[in-house]
């Protein structure tokens, strides 16, 4: 199935720390999942110096359960996205495509 190319109202539903600068996010969309391949990326709007960016992020695992995985590598030295992702806590509302 393709990827959807019209904004999806998700919510971030957990984070995990797999190392001290590599964190887990596992995102639950609203409407039905599309189930993506292997390869596949999703696509976040990340708060960055108080507006949204669009940042595309590669899928860590199955999808079987309902939930969108991306592993953000925090970098000091980024555009803001990872460290935009990294402030964000589990409950708050994401918008993905």
């Amino acid at each position: 199935m393709a990827k959807p190319t019209e904004p999806i109202s998700a919510c971030l539903r957990a984070t995990r720390d797999l190392t001290p600068d590599v964190r887990l996010f596992e995102i639950e969309p609203d409407s039905p999942l599309v189930n993506l391949g292997p390869g596949s990326h999703i696509d976040v709007l990340v708060p960055t110096d108080g507006r949204p960016q669009l940042r595309s992020y590669s899928l860590a695992g199955s999808c079987a359960d309902g939930l969108y995985r991306i592993a953000v590598k925090r970098l000091a030295s980024s555009r803001g996205g990872s460290i935009g992702m990294w402030r964000l806590k589990a409950g708050e509302r994401l918008t993905i495509f």
